[in-house]
């Protein structure tokens, strides 16, 4: 017999658990008394309206009761609460206990203001107007919502700060850092525009980033339904309400960072580390990394036959954490070898000792070690990669390709822009680039190749960003960047509704690489559903959207969308 069943939306059911809780003993008045889920077909946001209302009503040992029934449903619930709505987008409800804020050094009784950070809301501003929770009236919650689409995969944290920090733009904080220029290129401008901020010292950097991430500051989401492994503080979602986060292939939550990356390295088929551009073996104790510029993670096939095709990956360990190993283990073909590179603590003082001079902006979140290689030494990384690792390779026995267009390079952010440089400098070397929200930190390297007007033969470029790396969302300038870049390569831009953040990087493989016209696996599970008829199909439009993009000028290349970026003070920056 067929159920007639209709499932309860997310509103409907925190309703009934609520009237569930109440009713007796100490709440003898139920909440939402005439509420019926056959005839009311309610938004959360009505709910919470609801349970203002009731809890206004209660005494105060009633308040403190109805307020734990309210987080305990919240909890199971997880946050965000992520709704349908009718026009096919999501409305997403960010919840927080007013209880849980500091005091406010303005007066007995009054609390910090509360602020989203994140790839959505911005970060390094406090906006009140896109950014600020505000107390459900006369409640313990502190609220905010906003609509979305429903492909958004969006990171966010809270920030706790005096008022008199509130209603601030990035600029305020972070000056010219946070400031969009007119042109990318040339990198440093004659005429400085009436509108830049001035420049802000290294002390005062520092103290806008410890405003932003300091401890003092920084308030976790406990209610949270997915927290990064790499990054505690910042919770995660799809605003996609029927699809669940182990649809991205995202490692386990419950997982440990270091137990993680232990487990793959068990399953590399070689580990080696780096010194003053040589390669040596790995060392035995993990804990002695940190005298290394590099580490570098193999996963090859066993055996000595030719390997037809690699990927070489800088920011290796991010991409790991985004679960790439187990991912492109699915999606290529077995004569595959996917290298890792991630800079570690031994990088500074080499580079050092070899003459770097860093800028104050290196000392915020996600930069530091990661600007040698990326920054300051990329002709030195291109030629260590070709010159020592690629060979260091083969003589143990991993038959890396000559051919150019079997190498890939791929990077995210600062990576992202220095694979860019690497690629187009050396097609003899690497033929194919994978180039994912590219910073505008370290531009200056592109900036004789844009300027010159000289035709370099570039390599097959696959170019995307999130759409929320824009000043319309989180204030950041990676979109305006990308799409100039794309105008003066000639090539196409890929957009996608996600923020600077490795969980939209690392999935958007499977699409990049068979675009580029990768092998890849028929038999397993991810392979299964990209087809080589289908990678081939891919791969011809992206090279026909290339070809025509390469007629195109830099104003009808910008044209699809408004969005554009500037400032990312986190961890995946």
């Amino acid at each position: 017999m067929q159920s007639d069943v209709i499932d309860m939306t997310i509103a409907q059911d925190f309703i009934k658990k609520l009237q569930n809780a109440t009713g007796e003993d100490l709440l003898p008045k139920k909440f939402w008394e005439d509420f019926s889920s056959d005839i009311d077909i309610p938004t959360f946001q009505d709910a919470l309206d609801k349970y203002a209302e009731y809890y206004r009503s209660l005494s105060q040992s009633q308040k403190k009761e109805m307020s734990k029934i309210f987080w305990e449903q919240i909890k199971a619930l997880g946050t965000p609460i992520v709704e349908a709505n009718s026009d096919g987008q999501s409305q997403v409800y960010f919840l927080f206990p007013r209880d849980r804020l500091s005091d406010s050094e303005e007066g007995i009784g009054t609390k910090k203001e509360l602020y989203l950070q994140g790839d959505f809301h911005g970060y390094g501003s406090t906006l009140k107007e896109t950014q600020e929770l505000l107390q459900l009236p006369g409640t313990d919650v502190m609220s905010r919502s906003n609509t979305m689409p429903k492909d958004s995969l969006v990171t966010y944290y809270y920030v706790q700060l005096e008022p008199e920090h509130g209603n601030k733009e990035a600029t305020h904080f972070y000056g010219d850092v946070a400031y969009q220029p007119p042109s990318f290129f040339p990198v440093k401008l004659s005429d400085l525009p009436a509108d830049k901020p001035p420049t802000k010292t290294k002390e005062e950097l520092e103290a806008a980033d410890a405003l932003f991430n300091g401890p003092q500051s920084v308030l976790i989401d406990e209610f949270s339904k997915y927290h990064k492994m790499y990054a505690l503080r910042d919770s995660f979602f799809c605003a996609d309400p029927n699809n669940e986060m182990s649809h991205l292939g995202l490692p386990a939550k419950d997982n440990s960072i270091w137990g993680f990356l232990s487990d793959l390295e068990k399953k590399a088929r070689v580990c080696l580390v780096s010194k003053d551009d040589e390669v040596m073996e790995y060392p035995s104790n993990s804990t002695d990394l940190s005298k290394f510029s590099r580490s570098i993670h193999v996963f090859a096939p066993p055996g000595s036959d030719d390997i037809d095709q690699v990927i070489i990956i800088s920011d290796g360990k991010f991409y790991q954490l985004g679960n790439a190993v187990d991912r492109l283990d699915k999606l290529l073909s077995q004569k595959t070898a996917v290298i890792f590179i991630s800079a570690e603590e031994g990088i500074l003082e080499e580079a050092t000792k070899k003459g770097v001079e860093f800028e104050a902006t290196d000392a915020l979140a996600g930069m530091g070690l990661r600007t040698v290689d990326f920054k300051y030494r990329t002709d030195e990384y291109a030629e260590f990669i070709h010159q020592k690792l690629l060979p260091a390779l083969v003589d143990r026995g991993i038959k890396i390709p000559d051919d150019p267009n079997k190498r890939v390079l791929v990077g995210a952010s600062l990576s992202g822009t220095a694979s860019l440089y690497m690629g187009i400098t050396h097609p003899e070397w690497f033929g194919k680039v994978v180039a994912q929200s590219p910073s505008i930190d370290n531009r200056g390297q592109l900036e004789e190749i844009i300027t010159s007007g000289k035709k370099l033969p570039p390599p097959d470029i696959f170019l995307s960003c999130g759409e929320f790396e824009s000043p319309k969302y989180a204030k950041n300038l990676n979109i305006p960047f990308a799409e100039e870049l794309a105008g003066h390569l000639g090539i196409k831009l890929h957009r996608y509704y996600h923020g600077h953040q490795m969980e939209g990087w690392s999935p958007q493989l499977e699409e990049a690489l068979p675009a580029l016209g990768l092998s890849i696996e028929a038999d397993q599970n991810l392979g299964s559903t990209l087809s080589p008829e289908v990678a081939r199909e891919i791969s011809q439009q992206y090279r026909g959207a290339l070809k025509d993009a390469k007629t195109a000028s830099v104003d009808e290349n910008k044209a699809l969308s408004p969005f554009q970026i500037t400032l990312k003070p986190s961890d995946d920056s």
